[in-house]
Formats: C-alpha cells, structure tokens, sequence
C-alpha cells in the first residue's frame, strides 16, 4: 500500500508514518547496522546519508528499528509541522473540518494534518 493510501486511511496520528514521511522528503538512506562485540546483531536502520553514524554505540539488533535515528515531527499530529513539508513556493491552502484545499485541489483525510501530509507529499511528486 502506498504512502499517501495509508494517509488516507490513518485514523489520527502515527509515527510510523511521521517517519516514512520523513525518510522521503528528506532522502535519507538505509544504512547497515554493524555487527556488535561477538560479531552478531547486524541490522538496518535509515540515517541521513546511509551510513552508520559516527561513534554512535548501536545496541543489540532487535533494539534499534528503521526509524531509530528519524526526528519525532510530528507531521501527521501536528498542522504546522505538516505545513512544514511544502516545498519552497506559495500554495494558497484552505482548511475546512477534514478537508483541505491546496491550489484550489480538494484533499480529505480523518485529519486536517493527515490531508496537509497528503497535499505536501504530492506537491513535491512523491507518489499520486
């Protein structure tokens, strides 16, 4: 299911969506997760340039997740943080209730900062 499918279908806010938001708009890459003391736990985790990040002590695989190193944004609790995804540019926005209008385009969602997430991930082109 793609991203914005699962905006649509978000009942409220969601961090596992907060940081997949993240990861796109702001190109961060997977990165390996190096082995511990007795050469196990290697995992993946996403980091700003796909690489582990420097003296950072990594604790045993199954403690750290993909969205480990990603910033709580808060995106989809948030309309400001939400607006905060737009590109550069004016986008004349109009919020009724759930709805939200960006350029005169209808986007509903449960939320308003759900249909902002919506309205600024298609705005950049990431995923119609």
């Amino acid at each position: 299911m793609s991203l914005i499918s699962r905006l649509r279908d978000a009942t409220g806010p969601d961090r596992e969506l907060d940081a997949e938001i993240h990861v796109r708009v702001h190109g961060w890459k997977l990165s390996r997760v190096p082995k511990d003391y007795d050469g196990k736990n290697d995992g993946e985790t996403y980091t700003p340039d796909g690489e582990p990040i420097p003296g950072f002590c990594y604790p045993p695989k199954g403690k750290i997740g993909l969205y480990y190193h990603v910033p709580r944004n808060g995106y989809t609790a948030s309309m400001d943080s939400a607006l905060m995804l737009f590109p550069s540019g004016q986008y004349p926005i109009e919020i009724c209730g759930q709805q939200v209008s960006v350029s005169g385009e209808k986007i509903a969602a449960r939320t308003p900062a759900l249909a902002l997430c919506i309205a600024a991930l298609l705005a950049r082109g990431i995923e119609p």
